[in-house]
């Protein structure tokens, strides 16, 4: 036991051992992979937006995703768009060329 500790944050200490322990047997869960991922998610949506899109409107993929990973199938998800740093830097560079040949 703490000395001097509030019981909440007790509370909270042992959750997180809780958890770093679970997680040490039994590994990250499915859904927390895809969550701790989701950079490589984007950039995948981001590289075939239309895809990502069409799949992310199917029915289907929305009640595999709401057994799965626990989104509901209801909740409106984002749309993926091309990057739109790729996007300006294409941009910049042919602005970039015109004023050199100009």
């Amino acid at each position: 036991m703490h000395h001097g500790v509030p019981v909440q944050c007790q509370h909270g200490v042992l959750k997180a051992e809780l958890q770093y322990a679970r997680i040490r047997r039994d590994g990250l869960s499915l859904r927390e992979r895809l969550f701790s991922s989701v950079d490589r998610l984007g950039r995948l949506g981001c590289a075939m937006p239309m895809v990502s899109n069409a799949l992310l409107e199917s029915i289907l993929v929305r009640k595999g995703l709401a057994r799965i990973a626990g989104i509901s199938a209801e909740r409106p998800l984002p749309h993926y768009a091309r990057n739109a740093l790729t996007i300006g830097s294409r941009v910049m560079k042919t602005n970039a060329r015109r004023r050199a040949g100009a």
